[in-house]
């Protein structure tokens, strides 16, 4: 009983002393969950590349715009939430569950809207990709499969950020100059507004009506949760698109 009442004291003491070593005075570039995303990106570029570059999307904005998300991933919780996801999205749609899974983290509500902007946008016949746009278990499913996948992602991605540089960049539906674009802009700012766009939501705009102004104006709010302990029980707030242009300029 004593020996038992003494591994209960030194559990408590241990839990209580790693709850309390905060990591928040080590710079988040240092930190290990950074590294280890890094070092994850780095081994998935070149596949990720080949993807991106289809859709003629530059590579190095495109994988610092998830490069956060990559961060904070869970691969404990991931699984949990594929698992929900796969058990009542099929059926039930967005009504039975909607819960953002893989390391980019992607919700079907998100992938649902981008795919019926898509289709609409005249970019769906450019390059070839359309999707079945049905309310139906089997059109569901397809969503679901694609969202599992790496590729899937990657192509999801891709169409994101495709419809910002349309929608947010310099010509409007008639091809005529109306401002200084998304795609005008120094790549590493590119990496900065369009993340920002990733983690708010963006509302679709038409070809060139989108105002970079409203992307600015909330980019530097810290919304983005990562662990400030080695526990994971605490969690210090970020500027999404800042961590982003954080990576851009560390890796590109």
């Amino acid at each position: 009983m004593r020996f038992k009442t003494s591994w209960i004291a030194t559990i408590c003491l241990l839990t209580a002393v790693f709850s309390s070593c905060g990591i928040n005075d080590i710079p988040v570039e240092q930190r290990e969950n950074w590294r280890f995303a890094a070092r994850y990106a780095q081994s998935h570029r070149e596949a990720w590349h080949e993807i991106w570059s289809g859709f003629d999307i530059p590579a190095d904005v495109a994988e610092s715009i998830v490069f956060p998300e990559l961060v904070r991933y869970n691969r404990v919780q991931d699984s949990f939430e594929t698992t929900v996801l796969e058990s009542a999205y099929p059926e039930f749609g967005i009504d039975g569950c909607d819960y953002s899974i893989g390391r980019f983290q992607m919700k079907p509500s998100f992938i649902e809207d981008l795919e019926k902007r898509w289709m609409r946008s005249g970019l769906a016949q450019q390059y070839g990709l359309t999707f079945d746009m049905a309310d139906t278990q089997e059109a569901r499913q397809a969503r679901l499969d694609r969202l599992k996948s790496e590729e899937g992602r990657c192509t999801y991605l891709a169409l994101y950020l495709r419809m910002l540089y349309l929608d947010y960049g310099s010509m409007d539906k008639d091809g005529k100059p109306r401002q200084q674009g998304l795609e005008t802009l120094p790549r590493q700012e590119q990496a900065y507004l369009a993340a920002t766009a990733y983690n708010h939501g963006t509302l679709w705009r038409s070809p060139g009506a989108g105002s970079l102004e409203r992307i600015r104006s909330i980019a530097a709010v810290e919304t983005f949760p990562l662990p400030d302990n080695l526990l994971r029980t605490r969690l210090r707030y970020y500027s999404y698109g800042d961590l982003a242009a954080r990576y851009y300029g560390q890796t590109f």
